[in-house]
């Protein structure tokens, strides 16, 4: 379910987005207005989902931990995975932390990769460190050659 969720939340940013061919977005051509993108949130993001005051009791929790794995079909929403439950729920009554990933793993903004980090075990903290300390791209590609010219 959420592999097929995954590619729906691909497509909905990917027709919000120009490419370098086009000066419009598909959203654009197809629907005749510029598409909003405030709204948009990472895949995988951590998620609360509120608890509606008429549904809950006093004592029980006012939100619900998910996993935001999409946009909503319909509306203005997104789809929340909550584990807990084994089903996705389709709410805009949603806050987000999207400095938590799925694994756990917590994102740096003062870094330069703003994409989803892998959680590492203690073995690999060596890997990491020495990931995350490379000092450019070039270094990466020289070190690449001169594995290529050992072998």
């Amino acid at each position: 379910m959420v592999s097929g969720m995954k590619h729906y939340c691909f497509t909905y940013v990917w027709n919000r987005v120009c490419n370098k061919h086009r000066k419009k977005t598909p959203f654009e051509l197809f629907g005749g207005r510029k598409p909003s993108v405030k709204h948009f949130k990472m895949f995988g993001t951590t998620a609360y989902v509120g608890v509606l005051r008429q549904t809950r009791s006093k004592l029980q929790m006012r939100s619900k931990k998910g996993i935001m794995v999409g946009y909503a079909f319909q509306t203005r929403g997104y789809r929340i995975w909550i584990s807990s439950e084994r089903r996705d729920i389709e709410t805009i009554n949603v806050t987000f932390n999207e400095n938590e990933v799925r694994s756990g793993a917590v994102l740096d903004p003062k870094s330069k990769n703003l994409g989803y980090y892998p959680s590492y075990s203690e073995t690999d903290s060596e890997v990491d460190y020495e990931i995350s300390h490379r000092e450019s791209s070039d270094e990466v590609k020289r070190e690449w050659n001169q594995n290529l010219q050992l072998k």
